[in-house]
């Protein structure tokens, strides 16, 4: 089939299946969209170019679809077969929502979460603290201990350098308060939040608070069940639709193979192969 070698090994000279597949995922997860051109010859699909999602214009005309696609100096419209479009959550069923821009309060606590900790533990996971003196001082003297005592004393660079402190002068440090301290659990909580927008399990985010290795396999699973599988249905029914011909329809379809991470545990395996063994379905060269 003519389609086989485009979704199987290479959509197109300049990138493999894989980059295609790869990149296809980033545009529906941060664009809520990917579009990707069918070129033809001889009435068959010869390449599939990979289009910017920013660039791309769903146009509806009675009940039909037209693809606006902005290359600069000029415009092209696409007819609806000649393009592949897969949308991520649309919620008038053509042109789908941006996850980023759904979700973007979670989003910007986790950001503003990120440039609080830099400017905190920047500083050595402490407040600035107070340097005290009974004598009077000029501004140019203060401007020049300031600048000295930031210079040398200030950042985790410098953390653990022993202060030499002039004219009877005191240094009080003030530590960091349970609020501040509350940060860590804050930032927990940001990374739950991205866990539940893109559906991905905590552990597979670096984040192993609640794993254990019994849960972890079928958390896995579930990943690939309830997530993965999803987003496969998506791609598989618009590849289909597009790039297989009206006579082959039916008989020829697209699909991801998932067997391999769909085996289960160990445990369900093994008991999967033995009644299987046992009935006569499957023989030991098939296990």
């Amino acid at each position: 089939n003519p389609a086989h070698p485009l979704i199987n090994s290479e959509p197109s000279e300049i990138y493999t299946s894989f980059v295609y597949r790869e990149t296809m995922m980033m545009h529906l997860c941060l664009r809520g969209n990917f579009y990707a051109r069918i070129r033809f010859k001889k009435g068959s699909p010869s390449e599939l170019e990979i289009l910017n999602p920013d660039r791309v214009t769903v146009l509806q005309n009675q009940r039909k679809l037209f693809y606006r696609v902005d290359g600069g100096n000029e415009a092209v419209l696409l007819q609806s077969y000649e393009v592949i479009h897969v949308p991520a959550f649309a919620f008038d069923g053509i042109v789908g929502k941006n996850p980023i821009q759904a979700h973007r309060e979670a989003f910007g606590l986790a950001l503003s979460n990120s440039d609080y900790a830099s400017e905190l533990y920047g500083n050595g996971a402490q407040l600035s603290g107070i340097l005290q003196t009974d004598s009077m001082l000029t501004p140019d003297q203060v401007a020049r201990l300031k600048s000295s005592w930031s210079k040398n004393y200030e950042g985790a660079g410098n953390k653990g350098k022993t202060a030499i402190l002039e004219s009877g002068m005191k240094y009080t440090p003030i530590g960091l308060n349970p609020v501040d301290a509350a940060y860590i659990e804050t930032a927990k909580l940001s990374v739950e939040d991205v866990s539940r927008i893109f559906g991905v399990p905590l552990h597979m985010l670096q984040s192993l608070d609640r794993a254990t290795f019994n849960n972890i396999e079928q958390m896995s699973l579930e990943f690939l069940i309830y997530n993965i599988r999803p987003w496969l249905k998506r791609i598989e029914d618009e590849h289909t639709r597009k790039l297989i011909q009206r006579q082959d329809k039916g008989m020829v379809y697209c699909r991801f193979n998932m067997d391999a991470l769909l085996r289960g545990d160990t445990a369900a395996r093994g008991s999967f192969y033995n009644t299987m063994f046992m009935i006569g379905a499957f023989s030991q060269n098939d296990i």
